[in-house]
């Protein structure tokens, strides 16, 4: 699912892995579902680079991202990054500078979003704080916002908000359906409206999210490592003429143990 999120949109899709502000605070163990063995850890990275291109009619624009992020700080639950991306085509790039700061309701938490892979969302909130300077003509940019995440009493995400101020944009999409992981599967978006699938592969590592927006259709293919981590984004349909890739590589990471 695409949330802005990242040219903006490629980047705080890669960037925040789970964003939002819960109404409901998430469950740590999902009631009334298949037990697996307690995470006690979490091998999550605070650095890594992404590297790709997104074919669009007027040309195809590459994608070069750095992202550093602090140790998870089990003081506030909070996780901190910093990201620089870089992106262009023939007509000559730009460079955006994005500081998100994420939330959890506790360490168990945000361990327990990998007990299975592709993983689950546990955050309650995240807030983006973007800034691009003058370039190519265009006058400086700064693009603040939040996620707000609400869950069921089973721990299931069932609303995700976001909310900017300039511009002025909220968008709230719900979740209805969800796997025996708890991990959702059907949604929409609204305002839009755009409605979305989504499908599971445990034993690739991959979650596929099939959307449909104004009669335009998408296909998403998200993969991950033995750890839980983001490691390739592939993009077809929703008016690109061609796949566009994104590749993930984790240059460190920390562990967090509770």
């Amino acid at each position: 699912m695409w949330t802005w999120k990242c040219g903006s949109l490629v980047l705080l899709l890669i960037s925040v892995s789970a964003c939002g502000s819960s109404n409901t605070a998430p469950s740590t163990i999902d009631a009334g579902r298949p037990r697996t063995p307690a995470q006690t850890c979490r091998v999550y990275p605070t650095g890594l680079t992404v590297t790709g291109t997104i074919p669009t009619p007027l040309g195809t624009f590459s994608i070069n991202e750095t992202t550093t992020c602090s140790s998870y700080n089990s003081s506030t639950n909070q996780l901190t990054c910093t990201t620089r991306l870089t992106a262009g085509g023939s007509g000559g790039s730009c460079t955006t500078t994005m500081v998100t700061v994420s939330s959890w309701a506790s360490l168990a938490d945000f361990i327990a979003e990998v007990r299975v892979i592709p993983p689950l969302s546990r955050s309650t909130e995240s807030t983006i704080n973007a800034t691009t300077p003058p370039c190519n003509g265009a006058p400086a940019s700064l693009f603040p916002g939040s996620t707000s995440n609400t869950y069921d009493s089973q721990g299931r995400l069932i609303a995700s908000r976001f909310q900017s101020v300039s511009p002025p944009i909220i968008a709230t999409t719900t979740f209805s359906a969800w796997d025996n992981s708890g991990r959702p599967t059907t949604g929409s978006t609204a305002p839009g409206p755009q409605t979305f699938t989504s499908s599971y592969d445990d034993v690739a590592r991959a979650k596929r999210t099939t959307s449909s927006a104004g009669g335009v259709q998408s296909d998403t293919t998200e993969t991950y490592d033995a750890n839980g981590n983001l490691i390739s984004i592939a993009l077809r349909g929703g008016g690109l003429p061609s796949t566009s890739t994104m590749n993930i590589a984790t240059t460190s990471t920390a562990s967090a143990c509770r």
